[in-house]
């Protein structure tokens, strides 16, 4: 039996099979004439590829680990550390100037390494959990809340 033959007509397919994929990601799934989800009307994208109408943030010393409406304004603030880990700010944005203004500054011994803001307690108040090491050499991480109702900013 000659199986040279019949795995041939594998191999063809199989490069058939990556043509039709190479073409989907060029051309895009929809090749008719219907339009997209990305161009109707006056809907802006998200991203263009084009970085002119930037804003920019001053938070000096201030490296971004969570973000969150800390303070239900719905809009949306910062929690940060600083460079050298052991101090964290909730920094408030207004929404009119493009600096955010820091309300609560709390002093840890140790290095802060993470943070995450969500709704622990279920009291609607966006609360804080905080990963941090008392040394740089200690091997396992300690934690703590920032709970959101017993912080008024």
């Amino acid at each position: 039996m000659n199986y040279d033959n019949k795995f041939r007509f594998l191999y063809r397919s199989i490069i058939l099979c990556y043509l039709l994929i190479i073409n989907f990601i060029i051309n895009g799934i929809n090749a008719d004439t219907k339009k997209s989800l990305n161009d109707i009307g006056n809907e802006k994208h998200v991203f263009d590829g084009q970085f002119s109408n930037k804003k920019n943030f001053v938070i000096d010393d201030c490296i971004p680990l969570a973000f969150g409406d800390f303070n239900a304004d719905k809009i949306i603030d910062i929690f940060c550390r600083n460079t050298q880990g052991n101090s964290i700010r909730v920094m408030l944005n207004d929404d009119r100037s493009p600096t955010s203004k820091v309300q609560y500054i709390v002093n840890i011994t140790g290095i802060i390494y993470d943070a995450l803001a969500a709704d622990y307690d279920g009291d609607s108040k966006l609360d804080l959990f905080i990963l941090y090491k008392t040394t740089s050499d200690q091997t396992m991480y300690n934690g703590g809340f920032l709970w959101g109702d017993r912080i008024k900013l």
